[in-house]
């Protein structure tokens, strides 16, 4: 690990990662307090334009 340059690792994430089909996660919080998640659907699930 010490050997990988930040070069090489910019390199490799212009060459391999898309942004426009990463997502995001957030996990945690209070989930007994939480809505059900079958009430907010909309809330759940984004396609990243929020």
């Amino acid at each position: 690990v010490e050997k990988v340059t930040v070069a090489a690792v910019r390199d490799a994430w212009q060459r391999r990662i898309r942004p426009d089909q990463l997502i995001t996660v957030i996990a945690g919080g209070d989930g007994d307090r939480a809505p059900d998640a079958a009430a907010t659907p909309s809330a759940a699930i984004t396609d990243g334009a929020n």
